[in-house]
Parts: structure tokens; C-alpha cells; sequence
């Protein structure tokens, strides 16, 4: 009797939740790589709920080196963030062409231009021409926020947040058009050293020169995923509490981490070497639970 309510209670949620994706829909599109362009597979995958109206944004999902994540569309997680926000879903599929030198991360040499393309072949298929338009917030691991680095750098009046996962090598030109798009490093403590110090030089660097990037470090985590989300997801609604308009981003504020003192928004002083990038002073304590040690047990 007990199996049979659980089997009920399942049966239930499904149709609960097919009851509010009956209206949704995915859509596909592939570029055919050129001669010059760093990929040999660009791959996307569009999902929109028909309910949502006028798509506001777009969440941009790409996992690490060469993974297909057209399939993360599906994701309860970004399915329900999409709803609450009125945004699209798009999935990236990249693969670099085999011994190449220059990676699908550097979106200046193909693969932003198969992303912006893809957008606007997926805009007319679904319906939504302002999908063709639209901004990205983007997510990505490893080699995914490699390449979302490289397309804010290559679009970043397209971008209004990324954020990047145990990423480590940021090869792309950066611009100070590209240092004002929010950005989120996410760093895993025990992750290769040559991650943590690419992600750490990208950050400080910056910085300096007006970046409003943040930097947080999971304690005792590699590589992996982990709890990303626990951060990202705050970032971004910080800077959509400002609206969808690229233009009118959060000013934010500094953070000097050696005195643990707020600076003012914009360069920080020569005499801060070491500064993130704040969007809000609701963001603080997600930051601060995020990098904090686990307790011993």
C-alpha cells in the first residue's frame, strides 16, 4: 500500500509538471564549421515555454571540454528560472577540431559568430524573433566558461552576466567594454593550480582596471561542478535587479579582500592589489557562505 502511494505521488508531480511544460518547446539549429573557425561542431539547442511571452533573455548553458549540453535545456533548475525571469534556454555543443591549437574558448576566432548566428536561426524557428537579440546570462564549466569569457570579451554588449566554473586559461583580448560585463570566477581550493592561479591573474588583473568580476573559492572541491548553482544563481539575479538592458548593469561595489574593507564602484586604488567585485549588498553573505570552510566534524 505504501509503494503504490509513493507510485501515485510520483504520477502526480509528472503531471504537474507536464501541465505547465505542455506549452514548451525545443528547437535545434548547427553551424557548418569554416575553413578558419576554431570547431569542428557547433551545435544548439533552444527551449522556450510558449507562456512566457516576449522572452526577456536567454540562459546560456555549456559544460566542459567538448560536452554536449544540449540536453541541460531539460533541467528542472534552469526550466524554473527561465519561467520566473520570462527567459529562453539555450544548450551549447562545441568540440575543438582534433591537435588544434587555438580552442573553441576563444569566441573571437568562430565560435562566438556560430553562437550569435545560431540565435538568430533559433529566433525564427520558435517564433520569438527577439531571441535573435536578446541578452545571455551564461553559464559554463571548466572549458564552457572559457568560451563564455571569450564571448563576453568578443559581445559583451550581448552579455549581462557570466560566470565561470573551475575555468583557468582566459586568452581572449579583453576590452573595457568586456570589463564591465559582471562576472563570476568560481575556483575549486584542491582544483589543478595552473585553474586556480589563470582564474585568480584574470580577476586582480582586471580589477585594476575597473573589471566588475568577483572571485569565490569552494573549500576542499576540485574540479567538479559542486554547488555552483548555491552562487551563480544569486549573481545573476543580482544584476537582473537591474533589468535586461546591458547598458544599465549594477554599479556594484569593490571589495579590498586583504583588510576586508568596501571601495567604491569603479578602479579600484593602486594601493589594492587584491579586489573583487560585488553587484549588490545582498550578494555579500551568498559570497561569504559560499567560500566558507565546512565545519569539522
Amino acid at each position: 500500500m505504501i509503494a503504490r502511494k509513493h507510485k501515485l505521488t510520483a504520477l502526480v508531480a509528472g503531471l504537474l509538471w507536464s501541465s505547465v511544460s505542455l506549452s514548451a518547446a525545443t528547437f535545434d539549429h548547427e553551424i557548418v564549421p569554416g575553413r578558419k573557425d576554431n570547431f569542428d561542431k557547433a551545435a544548439f539547442r533552444l527551449w522556450v515555454d510558449d507562456e512566457t511571452g516576449r522572452v526577456n533573455g536567454i540562459v546560456c548553458v555549456a559544460l566542459g571540454i567538448n560536452g554536449d549540453s544540449r540536453e541541460e535545456v531539460d533541467q528542472p533548475v534552469w526550466r524554473e528560472f527561465a519561467l520566473k525571469h520570462h527567459l529562453a534556454v539555450i544548450g551549447v555543443f562545441l568540440r575543438s577540431p582534433e591537435n588544434a591549437i587555438i580552442q573553441y574558448g576563444r569566441a573571437e576566432r568562430g565560435s562566438g559568430a556560430a553562437l550569435v548566428e545560431s540565435l538568430a536561426a533559433l529566433a525564427e524557428k520558435s517564433g520569438h524573433p527577439e531571441i535573435a537579440s536578446a541578452p545571455l546570462l551564461m553559464w559554463g564549466h571548466s572549458a564552457g566558461g572559457m568560451f563564455n569569457f571569450g564571448f563576453a570579451c568578443y559581445a559583451p554588449e550581448r552579455v549581462l552576466a557570466f560566470a565561470t566554473i573551475k575555468s583557468g586559461i582566459f586568452e581572449s583580448p579583453v576590452s573595457d567594454e568586456a570589463r564591465a560585463v559582471p562576472g563570476l570566477f568560481l575556483v575549486g581550493e584542491k582544483d589543478r593550480p595552473h585553474r586556480i592561479l589563470g582564474a585568480n591573474k584574470a580577476v586582480f588583473e582586471n580589477r585594476q582596471r575597473g573589471a566588475r568580476w568577483c572571485l569565490a573559492v569552494e573549500a576542499n572541491v576540485g574540479h567538479a561542478i559542486s554547488k555552483a548553482n548555491k552562487i551563480i544563481i544569486p549573481f545573476f539575479e543580482a544584476v537582473l535587479a537591474s533589468g535586461f538592458d546591458p547598458a544599465q548593469r549594477p554599479e556594484g561595489f569593490g571589495v579590498d579582500l586583504e583588510k576586508m574593507k568596501i571601495i567604491p564602484a569603479g578602479k579600484p586604488a593602486r594601493s589594492v592589489k587584491y579586489s573583487i567585485w560585488m553587484p549588490s549588498e545582498e550578494f555579500g553573505p551568498v559570497w561569504k557562505k559560499f567560500i566558507a570552510k565546512p565545519a569539522e566534524k
